[in-house]
């Protein structure tokens, strides 16, 4: 299983200028690779395009290795509603990719809705 959690938003300075980061901790069963977090960044001044709310902007990276290694998917938190029920598009797309892409299960806490502040991850 794989697994989503820990999701926060941190703050650091890149070339003398403050960024905010959105991180994901992502953990599995296998060592699958070397890194244990998903993550994005944005100049500070823009941190209100990050929402800490929703999984949805790490959910399709590691649904999709999973579905290459039979490993089912858990999210340890919310999920927006939409995303969630089109997820039953990506595994047929998946699959047209490669034989080897299988459908897995997403098991997530809940089901929350992205702020409408016009970022571009809400």
């Amino acid at each position: 299983m794989i697994e989503l959690k820990n999701l926060r938003i941190e703050h650091y300075t890149k070339e003398g200028e403050p960024w905010s980061k959105l991180v994901c901790d992502i953990l599995s069963d296998e060592h699958l690779c070397d890194e244990n977090t998903l993550w994005v960044s944005v100049k500070q001044e823009d941190e209100n395009m990050l929402s800490n709310a929703v999984y949805d902007p790490f959910v399709l990276v590691p649904y999709a290795l999973g579905s290459s290694r039979s490993h089912d998917i858990r999210v340890h938190g919310k999920m927006s509603k939409t995303l969630y029920k089109n997820m039953k598009y990506i595994s047929p797309i998946l699959q047209n990719f490669a034989d080897y892409m299988k459908p897995v299960r997403l098991i997530v806490d809940g089901f929350d809705s992205l702020p409408r502040i016009g970022g571009v991850l809400n």
